[in-house]
C-alpha cells in the first residue's frame, strides 16, 4: 500500500472523514482522509486544536493511500491473509486499517458502484432523514399534549 503524505488545510470537518483541498503545481484535488493524531500516543483521531475547538489554526500532514489502479494477486493475497486474522481475531490496530483499505479498494475496483446506485442511495438517505424528523415533532407533539392533560387534570 503506497501512502503518499501531504500538507494540507481544512476546509471543513464532516464526521467521520476531513474533506480537504490539496494544492499542486497540476490542480486542486478534493480528498478525504484520516487525521494522524499530533500527539505522540496516537489517542483520537483529531489533533488537539481541533477536537477543542472545532477549529484548526495550522495546516497538519496527513496520509494518503493511493488507490491502486487494478486489483492485483497479491493485493488479493494479503486481502485474504487479513481477512483470516480478522476472522480469529487476530488483528492488531495496523493490520485492521490496512484490512479496511483493501477491503475499500477491492469493492470499488471489482464492484464499482452505478450512478443509479447512487442517487437511489442519495434519495434513500433523504428520505430518511424526513422520517426521522417527522418522527421527533410526532413525539414532541404527543408529549406536549399529555403534559397538557396531567396539568388540567392535576
Amino acid at each position: 500500500m503506497e501512502t503518499v503524505l501531504r500538507k494540507f488545510t481544512a476546509k471543513g470537518v464532516l464526521p467521520a472523514l476531513m474533506a480537504a483541498a490539496i494544492s499542486t503545481s497540476h490542480a486542486t484535488h478534493q480528498a478525504t482522509a484520516a487525521v494522524i493524531p499530533r500527539s505522540g500516543s496516537g489517542a483520537g483521531l483529531l489533533p488537539p486544536d481541533l477536537s477543542t475547538t472545532g477549529h484548526i489554526s495550522k495546516p497538519i500532514i496527513i496520509a494518503l493511500p493511493v488507490l491502486a489502479p487494478k486489483w492485483t494477486r497479491k493485493m488479493q493475497k494479503r486481502f485474504d491473509e487479513l481477512a483470516r486474522l480478522e476472522a480469529f481475531g487476530r488483528l492488531s490496530a495496523e493490520t485492521t486499517v490496512e484490512l479496511d483499505f483493501l477491503s475499500r479498494t477491492r469493492e470499488r475496483l471489482l464492484f464499482p458502484r452505478t450512478a443509479e446506485d447512487i442517487v437511489f442511495e442519495m434519495k434513500e438517505r433523504q428520505l430518511n432523514s424526513k422520517l426521522r424528523q417527522a418522527l421527533r415533532e410526532y413525539v414532541a407533539f404527543h408529549n406536549a399534549s399529555e403534559n397538557q392533560k396531567r396539568k388540567a387534570s392535576g
